[in-house]
């Protein structure tokens, strides 16, 4: 009888260390995106509900619906290259910019992916010689990262 009451308690102490690891792999949500990029100096627009007049026009423009998603988070981050040695007279602007959806369903996300990432193939294709073609996607599970190169890095 003791060593079956060992097996449950050892039973439930696993089944307990599954589930909690299980909560903290998928914990990564909207605020904790948010979070990362206002530190690296992002102004950053989080959405957790797709109800309202802006996020719906903000989601046709990625040409998604509003019950599609569960989230998204859109950041953008400006600044000026001062004048050096190299290029002495001209104050260069940069601009980097991603917005992290969740999708609702796995499989749409994975289909989002990879139509965004043609996307780029054709636009880098048409435009060979485009320095200022910058783009990039990235998927994780039902979360997809559009964006500028470094904004997509800087989103993972």
């Amino acid at each position: 009888m003791r060593t079956n009451g060992k097996r449950i308690i050892t039973l439930v102490a696993i089944v307990a260390l599954v589930a909690v690891l299980g909560v903290c792999l998928a914990a990564c949500n909207s605020t904790d995106y948010a979070n990362r990029l206002a530190k690296k100096g992002y102004s950053v627009e989080a959405h957790t509900y797709t109800d309202s007049y802006e996020a719906r026009q903000f989601l046709k423009e990625f040409g998604l619906e509003a019950d599609e998603i569960a989230w998204y988070v859109s950041g953008n981050k400006e600044w000026m290259e001062e004048p050096n040695r190299y290029n002495d007279w001209v104050e260069t602007s940069h601009t980097e910019s991603v917005t992290i959806i969740k999708f609702n369903k796995k499989d749409r996300a994975q289909e989002y992916y990879d139509d965004y990432r043609a996307q780029i193939r054709t636009l880098s294709e048409t435009y060979p010689y485009d320095d200022n073609l910058d783009l990039s996607v990235d998927i994780k599970g039902k979360v997809v990262i559009v964006g500028t190169r470094q904004g997509v890095s800087d989103a993972k």
